[in-house]
Parts: structure tokens; C-alpha cells; sequence
């Protein structure tokens, strides 16, 4: 009888697990899909703004929310509130008024974070190397001068 319990533990015990296995990797597409969707029209944001127009048209705007509201339910917390910080400083960011290095920073932070949240190990990676990818010359020297 012992025995048979035991058994029964030990398969319900492997089940559980290879659920939860699933259910985490559903949640890794879900996540991986909406933070490259939220990047993606934050990026067409911030080109829209350095060029002076400030507003998305309407279908972007449109994207641009769905994509948040996702982030509601497949974001970490820490991602959240790490975006929340990135959108108050975004018209720092946008002008390059002072604070833009810092705002920089704040989206590399984001960044980082949701990377975390999808499982890479950024440790051997300074602040402000994510971001410093994508930008060259003097603004990438500024931003990773500490």
C-alpha cells in the first residue's frame, strides 16, 4: 500500500513539474513576443520624435497600447515599473535635453530587464552597453564613459 502511494506521489509530483515546464515556456513566447512588439513601436516613437513629429498616427498609437496592455499581463514587475520610470524621462530622452545620458540609461535598463525576465544572464555586461549597440561615435563614448 505504502509502495503504491509512494508510486503515486512521484507521478503526480513529475506531472506537476512537466506543467509547469510548459506553462513557463508558453509564457516565454508570450513574453519574447510582446516586449520585441513594445520595443518595436516605442522605436517608431522616438524616431518620430527626434524628427519632430511628435504624434503616431492613429493605427501606431492603436499598437503601441495593445502592446502595453499585454505587457500587463505577461510583463515582470520589475519591468513594469522599470518602463513607467523609461516614459516619464521619454521627452528627455527624445530632445537630448540633460538627463538624456540618464535616459539612455533608463532604456538600457529596460532592456536588461526584460532580458533577464526571458532568462539571459547580462551580468558580464556593463550599464549602458544594450543601448550602446545601436548608437555610434560620440554618443556611444558619452554613454559608456562611466
Amino acid at each position: 500500500m505504502f509502495k503504491f502511494l509512494g508510486d503515486l506521489t512521484k507521478v503526480l509530483v513529475e506531472h506537476n513539474r512537466i506543467r509547469s515546464r510548459e506553462v513557463e515556456a508558453r509564457l516565454h513566447d508570450d513574453k519574447r513576443r510582446v516586449y520585441l512588439r513594445v520595443l518595436s513601436t516605442w522605436w517608431k516613437l522616438m524616431d518620430r520624435v527626434a524628427a519632430g513629429r511628435e504624434q503616431l498616427p492613429k493605427r501606431d498609437r492603436g499598437e503601441f497600447i495593445a502592446a502595453k496592455q499585454e505587457m500587463m499581463m505577461f510583463a515582470a514587475g520589475n519591468v513594469i515599473k522599470l518602463w513607467n520610470e523609461m516614459e516619464q524621462t521619454a521627452g528627455q530622452l527624445a530632445a537630448g535635453e540633460s538627463g538624456g545620458r540618464e535616459g539612455l540609461l533608463r532604456f538600457d535598463r529596460i532592456v536588461r530587464a526584460m532580458r533577464q525576465d526571458l532568462g539571459y544572464d547580462d551580468s558580464e555586461l556593463a550599464e549602458g552597453q544594450l543601448f550602446a549597440l545601436l548608437i555610434r561615435g560620440d554618443d556611444k563614448d558619452s554613454l559608456l564613459r562611466p
